[in-house]
């Protein structure tokens, strides 16, 4: 019997998984905007960068024939080159571009305005990230504004809203089809962050940086913090204070959400559960007497300028954001006499937020994302 050989197999076994159908080619669970995009930059990369480069080092290798320079090896080289420039290159196109069609031909799209639902196909969400996959659908919205009434009237898990805004982020998106971001890789994150811009007395802003970051198989970025919360102030208000940290913290989770993050925050709730300091990235303070202002590891629960009255919990929600953002590595962008020098950022940024603002309307930017996530993401960007 004919000896086989493996190096003849292994050319095969790759010849037929170019030539076979584009589907194979693709995860099965792709929503159809990510599968189509896929498609798209597949058919972009046969077209001009695999092609180009094939073509170039076909005339290269002419030349070298020419030239008599590797006379024993150009002959089969040459051969190999022209068959996959003119056929198998040709044929993989003609599958993946009979696929996109099949793919635009047959998924409708459910455009959502706030005046209701429209029909419309898979063309419309070109360019567009304001999309949504959800029980096999793919929904179009018009605006964040859409997609919260619909998000609250359909009671779409909360984990779904990360998605929705994760795929609206271009720093995101990278890092999420970055195939070097494995699933349920975990990054544990430590550093001591130091302002770019000194203040008045030429001191620069420091904040120790702990968390960590995961990718979960559903494909989202987890942040999780574990916080050890001190109470200070009067001991009949103790429990109050602590309890009410639940709801802000749920808030501040939901902020950090509407930028596409999964922000998991555990703490300990004044009782003998939860987390303890060792085992804290932080310890915080939260103050509950006068003081004038707080900073990222002590949080003013009373605000001396209204009589020490207690911040709503909007106010806190909006505040905890604020530090929380600190403990992940970003700088202040808020205007401040003391720090002539640093720029003012956008007055919807997630750092430049203060406790009079409206928490929910509060955003991370993507140099600032890149920040938080590159650990984790790395040479997505």
């Amino acid at each position: 019997m004919k000896e086989i050989n493996p190096v003849v197999c292994l050319l095969g076994a790759a010849l037929l998984l170019l030539l076979s159908p584009a589907r194979t080619l693709f995860a099965a669970n792709l929503d159809p905007v990510h599968k189509k995009e896929q498609i798209e930059r597949e058919l972009k990369y046969l077209r001009l960068d695999r092609n180009a480069a094939l073509t170039k080092e076909l005339e290269e290798l002419n030349g070298s024939w020419a030239d008599y320079l590797h006379p024993f090896e150009t002959p089969e080289r040459r051969g190999q080159l022209e068959r996959q420039i003119r056929t198998e290159i040709p044929q993989k196109i003609a599958a993946l571009e009979s696929e996109l069609a099949e793919l635009v031909r047959h998924a409708t799209v459910h455009r959502i305005t706030t005046q209701g639902l429209s029909e419309t196909d898979l063309s419309s969400v070109q360019g567009s990230s304001a999309y949504f996959f959800h029980n096999d659908r793919v929904y179009l919205f018009d605006g964040d504004a859409a997609f919260e009434a619909w998000f609250s009237e359909n009671h779409i898990p909360p984990s779904e809203r990360v998605d929705y805004y994760a795929s609206k982020d271009p720093t995101l998106r990278r890092c999420l089809a970055n195939p070097g971001v494995f699933p349920d890789n975990f990054i544990s994150v430590q550093y001591k962050s130091q302002g770019k811009y000194p203040n008045i007395w030429g001191t620069y802003a420091k904040s120790p940086v702990q968390y960590s970051l995961r990718k979960t198989s559903e494909g989202r970025i987890h942040i999780i913090m574990k916080l050890y919360l001190k109470y200070s102030g009067p001991e009949e208000e103790r429990g109050e204070t602590l309890g009410q940290m639940k709801d802000v913290f749920s808030c501040v989770e939901d902020v950090y959400a509407r930028s596409g993050l999964q922000l998991n925050l555990f703490y300990n709730d004044g009782s003998s559960y939860g987390v303890t300091p060792l085992e804290s990235d932080h310890i915080i303070t939260l103050e509950n007497g006068e003081v004038i202002r707080g900073y990222y590891e002590l949080w003013a629960m009373k605000k001396v300028g209204d009589h020490g009255v207690k911040l709503t919990p909007a106010k806190l929600c909006t505040q905890t954001t604020h530090e929380i953002s600190h403990l992940l590595g970003l700088d202040d962008l808020y205007p401040d006499p003391a720090y002539p020098t640093r720029p003012v950022g956008p007055p919807d940024a997630i750092n430049y937020c203060t406790y009079s603002s409206t928490p929910l309307v509060y955003k991370i930017y993507p140099e600032d994302m890149k920040i938080i996530v590159s650990p984790l993401c790395g040479s997505a960007f």
